[in-house]
C-alpha cells in the first residue's frame, strides 16, 4: 500500500483547518494534515469549554500558572505545531470558545476550509452511540470534505510506567519475575 506521502490526493486541498484537542496525539493529526495541504498555511484549532480544562496527557508544552484558558490552549497549540513538523508548510494556532463541534463547524465556514482534519479517540462503538462523539457531529455539520485521523486512547496507569521501565521493572509492574 501507498504511504501517507504517496497518497493520491497530497497537496490537493488549499484552506485546511484543523481539529485538536491538547494531547499528546494533536502533533501526528497536525501532520497528517499537513500531507494535503497546498496552501503555505493550516489553521490548528481548538475550542475553549466554558468548564476548567485540564492540561491533557503528554501535552507538550506546560503552559504559565496563572494563564487564561485561551493562553494555555494557544501555548500548547504552538507547541504541537512545532513537534508535528509540517513539512515546511506553516500553521497557525486558532482558539474558539463554546462546545467543540459547533465551534469547529463555525470555525470552517468563516475561513471556507477546503477539508478539516480532526483527530478521533478510538472508542468502542457503544460508547460512541450513547455519548455522541464530537467527530459524529462534525460530519454531520461539515460543508466540506473531513478527514478523520484515528489516534489512541490512553493506556491504564501501570501501563506507561511499564513502557518506560526496563524488562525487570516491567516483570514487578505486571506481577511476575524477570526472565
Amino acid at each position: 500500500g501507498a504511504t501517507l506521502a504517496e497518497a493520491p490526493l497530497r497537496g490537493s486541498y488549499g484552506r485546511v483547518l484543523v481539529s485538536v484537542d491538547l494531547g499528546r496525539a494533536a502533533a501526528g493529526v497536525i501532520a497528517a494534515a499537513s500531507h494535503f495541504s497546498h496552501d503555505p498555511a493550516m489553521e490548528v484549532f481548538h475550542a475553549v469549554s466554558a468548564r476548567r480544562e485540564a492540561p491533557r496527557d503528554g501535552a507538550a508544552e506546560a503552559p504559565a500558572a496563572g494563564a487564561t484558558a485561551v493562553e494555555r490552549a494557544r501555548t500548547t497549540l504552538r507547541a504541537a505545531i512545532a513537534a508535528a513538523g509540517t513539512h515546511g508548510r506553516g500553521a497557525a494556532p486558532g482558539v474558539g470558545f463554546g462546545r467543540a463541534a459547533p465551534s469547529v463547524l463555525t470555525r470552517q465556514r468563516a475561513i471556507g476550509a477546503e477539508l478539516l482534519v480532526i483527530g478521533k479517540r478510538q472508542r468502542g462503538l457503544f460508547a460512541d452511540y450513547f455519548l455522541g462523539g464530537i467527530t459524529q457531529q462534525v460530519l454531520a455539520g461539515s460543508r466540506s470534505d473531513v478527514l478523520v485521523v484515528p489516534t489512541r486512547m490512553p493506556r491504564a496507569s501501570a501501563e506507561p510506567a511499564a513502557r518506560a521501565a526496563g524488562p525487570e521493572d516491567q516483570a514487578r509492574l505486571q506481577g511476575g519475575a524477570a526472565v
